[in-house]
């Protein structure tokens, strides 16, 4: 998430010995400590960039990638986008989070499954979302669980596995993560009653 130190590696004269064997420019990223990911996408790309229409043609398609990318699902179907879209897919990613929000003064939101909550068209902001969804037992008679986790599926998971005392909480919206936020409750049941402890990372 360290956009300028990417594009500064990217486009010093450097050219790193794993680039220079393999003849792939992304090793340039690998051996000065960056981390790349690859994505599958479905879309026709720009094959180049050799003249003023390709180079419209490219602006246009990473501002809709990007406009793709930011959009908010939410539970209103309101239709949102944010000026930066972050998903944490495991804990490795924080550090390289937290480079990014302190290089960038913008006001954060964290959102769940968006439920609950009424966005606006435009979020000029970081909006942050996790993508967690493991689940262990760690005893007979505790669980942990990630935090993007569905609220409704971790209760159905729970009577499955035998961990009673949920069941009234059944068909809540949301996620697992805003379900301390809020100590969801129905019919006589509140979260705190089998709630035990929050990883705050």
């Amino acid at each position: 998430m360290d956009y300028c130190g990417y594009f500064f590696t990217y486009f010093s004269p450097y050219c790193a010995s794993l680039e220079e064997a393999e003849k792939l420019e992304q090793l340039r990223f690998i051996e000065n400590g960056f981390t790349i990911q690859a994505s599958i996408y479905n879309a026709e790309i720009p094959s180049g960039i050799d003249t003023p229409e390709d180079l419209q043609s490219a602006i246009n398609f990473i501002k809709n990638a990007i406009n793709k990318n930011a959009t908010l699902i939410n539970s209103l179907a309101i239709k949102s986008i944010a000026k930066y879209l972050i998903t944490i897919e495991s804990e490795q990613c924080l550090d390289e989070l937290y480079l990014f929000l302190i290089n960038h003064n913008d006001k954060v939101l964290v959102l769940g499954e968006g439920s609950n909550v009424v966005l606006p068209d435009y979020f000029d902001g970081i909006v942050i979302k996790t993508n967690l969804n493991d689940i262990a037992m760690l005893t007979d008679s505790k669980v942990t669980v990630g935090s993007s986790f569905n609220w409704s599926s971790f209760v159905n998971w729970s009577l499955d596995n035998n961990f009673h005392g949920l069941e009234n909480l059944s068909l809540i919206p949301g996620s697992v993560g805003a379900s301390p936020i809020q100590n969801i409750g129905a019919y006589g049941v509140e979260l705190k009653d089998v709630f035990v402890s929050c990883a705050f990372l």
